[in-house]
């Protein structure tokens, strides 16, 4: 079992621990698209991987050999690695490590988080600008996207054109379709409505029982399901009639989504607050608890 993971948002997030078995692993990404994303604030810019980062007058706090490798070790220390890219052992990783500054992934069976000392200056010592958040989150989005197409199944879901909490939600891409596709439906998306999230969520799980007008993307007994939420706030204030992203996460998770397969056939639950302007994160991090998965709070992109 070869263990993926991946930069999100700046921020080290581990996608559960996603297998890739005989069957990929189904990830279906739920995308906040409210009103609020559509807001700006100060983030990062894209890191480009040709650009040298290093200190200025103002932020004189680059202190990383440029093209040297470094791995971060259980504590977040990073420590020299390689003193180049191309001297680290894994085309996979070499490849990464050139386009994207960073790579996690096991190599003679050592599980290594690696990050060329570039990216680290970037992230130290680059100014931030004013973005909106929708256009930050579709970026980290497509990184990850083009880093794990392949290999597992992707796909995207977005709140209904209003952001209501009484139509369906909407499947932008099925999981399984290609990454260019979901990259382009991606990048269709934009910001408006309210939140929400319990609705999502529960329409995700029909989505995975084939009964949300698609039919399921569970393929074997064996395949590991499940949905990442990345939001900006809670889903307060909502009718009294929404529903509670916390109880649909618990139902995701305990209840079974094929009636053919042998087992449970669950879906894990991970929550991100990208950003968060909500009024705490217990909700998220509670829903993913109960969703069996992994809360993440990035309020920069450089987390």
């Amino acid at each position: 079992m070869k263990i993926y993971s991946i930069l999100l948002f700046g921020g080290l997030f581990y996608l559960g621990s996603v297998p890739v078995l005989a069957e990929q692993a189904n990830i279906m990404i739920l995308l906040d698209s409210s009103g609020s994303m559509g807001w700006s604030l100060p983030f990062l810019p894209a890191y480009n991987s040709a650009t040298t980062y290093s200190s200025t007058s103002t932020i004189p706090s680059c202190g990383y050999t440029s093209g040297a490798v470094y791995n971060q070790d259980s504590i977040g220390i990073y420590n020299f690695y390689s003193s180049n890219i191309t001297s680290v052992s894994s085309a996979p990783a070499v490849a990464q490590l050139s386009t994207y500054g960073f790579w996690f992934g096991a190599i003679n069976n050592v599980q290594l988080k690696l990050f060329v000392g570039n990216y680290l200056n970037y992230q130290a010592c680059t100014a931030r600008v004013s973005q909106t958040k929708i256009s930050v989150a579709k970026r980290v989005i497509t990184d990850m996207v083009n880093i794990l197409g392949g290999r597992v199944r992707l796909g995207l879901m977005k709140f209904n054109a209003t952001g209501t909490y009484t139509a369906p939600q909407i499947v932008v891409s099925t999981v399984g379709a290609s990454p260019a596709s979901i990259i382009t439906a991606l990048n269709a998306i934009t910001a408006g409505g309210g939140t929400p999230l319990g609705e999502i969520v529960r329409d995700s799980g029909l989505y995975f029982k084939g009964q949300f007008g698609y039919p399921t993307p569970i393929q074997s007994a064996c395949q590991p399901n499940s949905v990442i939420v990345i939001s900006d706030g809670d889903a307060e204030p909502g009718p009294p009639t929404a529903l509670d992203i916390r109880t649909q996460a618990l139902n995701l998770f305990t209840q079974d989504s094929s009636a053919t397969l042998a087992g449970l056939q669950n879906i894990v639950v991970h929550t991100v607050a990208f950003a968060y302007g909500g009024t705490g994160f217990a909700v998220l991090s509670t829903a993913a608890a109960n969703g069996g998965g992994t809360f993440v709070r990035a309020d920069d992109s450089a987390q």
